[in-house]
């Protein structure tokens, strides 16, 4: 028993008038019996008693319709239900990110991206970007947010936003009167940094592109965030290097700037594996690319 039948039967049982229900289900009338007939052979009765003057209900006919009618809005449910699945507007998707994205416009896109899909269940995790990397390849997560250059193969990344990098300096600090600092102008400064285990990658870009300056950075003390080299920047330890997104949470004797000759503009996007076809994740990128001008090989 097929729901095209089953929305034939409702619909000339309502209207006993095969003219008006083939015009409305948009087949001919001779189709539209035969589709009848055939379900009243595979229900063993009669539906419909049939005259030159017209068709009714006969007793089955109306003992059946209720359950029909029933049936017919169920099977309507599980068609659109199964079309949200395929557009990737159901389910459920296991995001990681590292605590940097988030001061990015990741959880604005998180956010956006859950009040259009609100049947689709997101469950977030923090992770560093190499362990975001090995969660998409062993499949613990769907979809990661992390900072480029990826270091695995089989994933594909789609950039979302890229930061420079400023010089938080204390406001005691000479540089801090100056607009850009030169970045050879840090060789005799305390330098406070992110450490090389929760960034391996932006640690040894500092510790190059010193080396390219010509001195080793004295590295007074590493620290687990970003947040935590603000805070001691703040209290006068040294100079840190931060995102330009971070420059919203400002402490008091702290100042931001510029720098001249620095590193790479750190790199955020979205990570996932090679030919993904969960209708969820291209759903997400499609959303991201179109609200956030996601950039990748979309």
């Amino acid at each position: 028993m097929d729901y095209k039948s089953l929305k034939c039967f409702c619909d000339l049982a309502q209207s006993l008038n095969f003219r008006e229900s083939s015009a409305r289900l948009n087949m001919s009338q001779p189709a539209l019996s035969v589709r009848i007939q055939r379900l009243e052979d595979e229900l063993g009765f009669l539906l419909f008693h049939r005259s030159a003057t017209g068709v009714s209900l006969t007793k089955e006919g109306d003992l059946f319709l209720p359950q029909a009618m029933r049936s017919q809005v169920q099977m309507e449910h599980l068609v659109e239900e199964a079309s949200q699945i395929r557009r990737g507007n159901v389910g459920r998707l296991r995001i990681a990110y590292t605590p940097l994205s988030f001061f990015t416009r990741v959880p604005e896109l998180i956010q956006k991206f859950s009040s259009s899909n609100p049947d689709v269940e997101i469950v977030l995790e923090e992770r560093l970007s190499e362990d975001i990397e090995e969660a998409l390849s062993l499949d613990y997560i769907d979809a990661g947010f992390l900072h480029g250059p990826l270091t695995t193969d089989e994933l594909s990344f789609y950039e979302l936003q890229s930061d420079e990098f400023l010089a938080a300096i204390p406001q005691s600090n000479p540089l801090a009167q100056l607009d850009v600092i030169p970045f050879k102008k840090l060789s005799e400064e305390n330098l406070i940094l992110v450490s090389e285990t929760t960034g391996p990658y932006l640690f040894q870009e500092i510790i190059a592109t010193c080396h390219h300056h010509k001195f080793t950075p004295k590295i007074r003390q590493q620290v687990a965030t970003s947040i935590g080299v603000l805070g001691l920047v703040a209290a006068g330890y040294g100079i840190g290097f931060v995102i330009s997104s971070l420059q919203d949470y400002t402490f008091p004797g702290l100042q931001f700037r510029p720098l001249k000759n620095g590193f790479a503009p750190l790199t955020t996007g979205l990570a996932i594996r090679d030919a993904e076809d969960n209708p969820i994740i291209q759903n997400l990128i499609q959303f991201a690319s179109r609200e956030f001008q996601l950039q990748g090989d979309l």
